[in-house]
């Protein structure tokens, strides 16, 4: 039985969307609201962020991060259905999503780190200590999680090369798969409501009826062990 990819979109997307609140319903005055849109950093927007909404945030990072761990068995299954035809691009696209979505753990430790440091240190006194190690912050060491993050474009494009050839998708399907691959993840990132639902909608019509596929085989399947 090949696992479902259709609801791993939703835990993402919750993600984007509470992150998004977390950060336009923060009743920052005109001044600094100008401040941050001068910004050509997102960071200080997301600290100040959390420090007024922390339910929100921290519930948003969550989401987001349990989404990457979900979509690597969705990942893995359109991979299995396309490896037959389509082998080479299968296994390379796949791989390189894997790794991204890996990647997206290693950011939310860092925002996650950066949340610990508004409560023991301030809004203020984080977002200077943040602002002043963001680069190597958002590399990484040897900038692994960077280079590694940016795997899902050509691990998107390879995937959704793959599954078209294979007859799995076909052109529309193929490309709201490239569309999804346009989400970049990184350090304390601005988010947007209307991008990110726009994207994970992209990812549901792509994968529910591969999902709603891979159900209807598995059930006559139960149904034979079952019986015997």
């Amino acid at each position: 039985m090949r696992p479902s990819p259709a609801p791993s979109t939703r835990p993402a997307s919750a993600g984007l969307v509470l992150r998004d609140l977390a950060q336009y319903t923060a009743d920052h005055p005109p001044e600094v609201r100008a401040e941050f849109d001068a910004s050509p950093f997102a960071a200080p927007e997301q600290l100040a962020a959390y420090a007024m909404n922390p339910g929100l945030a921290l519930a948003g990072q969550a989401l987001f991060m349990a989404g990457a761990l979900l979509l690597i068995p969705a990942f893995v299954a359109l991979a299995h259905k396309c490896v037959e035809r389509s082998p080479r691009l299968a296994i390379t696209g796949a791989l390189m999503l894997l790794i991204c979505l890996v990647a997206r753990l290693y950011y939310g430790g860092v925002d996650q780190t950066a949340f610990q440091l508004v409560d023991a240190m301030g809004l203020e006194a984080a977002t200077e200590h943040v602002l002043a190690v963001y680069q190597p912050l958002s590399y990484g060491p040897w900038r692994v999680p960077v280079i590694a993050s940016s795997l899902q474009y050509p691990g998107g494009l390879l995937l959704a090369l793959a599954a078209y050839r294979a007859g799995v998708f076909g052109t529309g399907r193929a490309l709201l798969l490239i569309l999804w691959a346009t989400i970049w993840a990184g350090a304390l990132k601005e988010t947007d409501t209307f991008y990110g639902l726009t994207t994970a909608l992209a990812l549901c019509v792509a994968f529910v009826p591969l999902g709603r596929g891979s159900c209807w085989t598995a059930c006559p399947n139960l149904a034979s062990v079952a019986g015997s």
